[in-house]
């Protein structure tokens, strides 16, 4: 049950789409409830636009999404009154042997737990942590992955701060990663000296270290550009406020596309001459995947799952978090394309053997069985 869902972009969303998708390949009756929102913030902001249907089906998986009105005042000091009752008469209708959860403490996560309570089922946590965030609510995210049967961590690192900060038991952690749709292997061609940023426009994404960066990439090679593709968030202006604040003549060499469909996304990461990750907290970094993908290089700010997920000066660069490694890093593939080639296809072959959709869902797949198993 994740806070938002295809045709939502998003990480998480992504992640539960396809795991969803094979574990129904696989003959398993999939279920995903979620809110009817367009943007997975629509929890705690108005004005986000609302999806639908209600119900359908995506990639064999049945999709619900339960109606989310923040003008319906809280009851019983509980809020969200109507997503509540929606997903207490979906999980009556349906039975589940098992509910999966994510990402950490959104509404929905939390409106989960509570009816975990009442019904008992099975319950596994998908929590993404994402402890950089100064708003972090550790004690509370620690309750929730200690009631939970089984929990998923997306890496090593993830999986030893569950056991190590959180006091999650050994034996309910498993690990895996995220998987990423392969295209048609891409042949050597020539790419445009542009630095590409995917992903939603929030304030964890590192846009204005990347700017700072770019101010010194510029000095270097001017006819580089920076590319910015994602959905923004609403009343989070920083983006247009950082873009509107550069010179025109800076102003110029970035280009903002916004929320972009995929045969965009696809064009944007098969031309880019690397790809930039300059957030400095990431629950994984799907992105990196999706660059590969298309043997594209990356270059990312070295945090400690990011530093897990890239081998430095193989497949990718790792940089301090300061503008000025990240310029060093960005100039070292725009001025060498044979360096960035050689990383591109270094990528391609990593995601071509251990990123696979199937063995993700079979990770998966045997957190529900551990849950379950605890339940007996």
């Amino acid at each position: 049950m994740p806070h938002a869902f295809h045709p939502v972009v998003g990480g998480a969303e992504f992640l539960c789409r396809r795991v969803g998708e094979e574990l129904a390949s696989a003959g398993h009756e999939v279920v995903v409830a979620t809110g009817n929102l367009a943007n997975a913030e629509g929890f705690y902001l108005r004005g986000v636009s609302k999806v639908g249907p209600q119900n359908e089906t995506i990639g064999g998986v049945r999709v619900v999404r339960l109606p989310v009105d923040r003008r319906v005042p809280p009851r019983n000091g509980r809020s969200y009154p109507l997503f509540r009752k929606g997903l207490a008469a979906l999980i009556r209708e349906f039975a589940p042997d098992v509910v999966m959860t994510m990402p950490h403490l959104f509404a929905n996560v939390r409106v989960v737990l509570e009816l975990e309570t009442r019904y008992r089922f099975p319950l596994v946590l998908a929590p993404l942590l994402h402890e950089h965030d100064p708003a972090w609510p550790f004690e509370e995210v620690a309750n929730a992955v200690g009631r939970a049967g089984a929990v998923v961590a997306l890496t090593r690192h993830e999986g030893g701060r569950l056991v190590e900060a959180y006091k999650v038991d050994p034996q309910k952690v498993v690990v895996t990663r995220v998987g990423v749709d392969l295209p048609e292997k891409p042949g050597a061609h020539p790419r445009s000296p542009d630095v590409l940023i995917l992903g939603r426009q929030t304030p964890s994404k590192g846009l204005p270290v990347l700017l700072a960066a770019m101010s010194i990439v510029w000095t270097v090679i001017p006819e580089a550009r920076l590319l910015i593709a994602g959905p923004s968030v609403p009343g989070f202006d920083e983006p247009h406020r950082l873009l509107s604040d550069l010179p025109p003549e800076r102003r110029s060499k970035v280009r903002n596309f916004g929320e972009v469909d995929e045969a965009t996304k696809n064009r944007l990461l098969m031309e880019a001459a690397c790809v930039a990750v300059p957030s400095p907290r990431e629950s994984f970094g799907m992105v990196v995947l999706e660059a590969w993908a298309r043997a594209t290089p990356v270059v990312a700010i070295a945090t400690p799952v990011l530093s897990e997920t890239i081998h430095d000066g193989s497949d990718g660069l790792l940089t301090p978090s300061e503008p000025s490694g990240l310029a060093i890093a960005i100039l070292a593939l725009l001025g060498d394309p044979a360096l960035a080639e050689a990383m591109g296809k270094a990528g391609r072959a990593r995601v071509e053997h251990a990123y696979r959709w199937p063995d993700i869902a079979e990770r998966f797949l045997t957190a529900y069985e551990i849950a379950i198993a605890g339940k007996r």
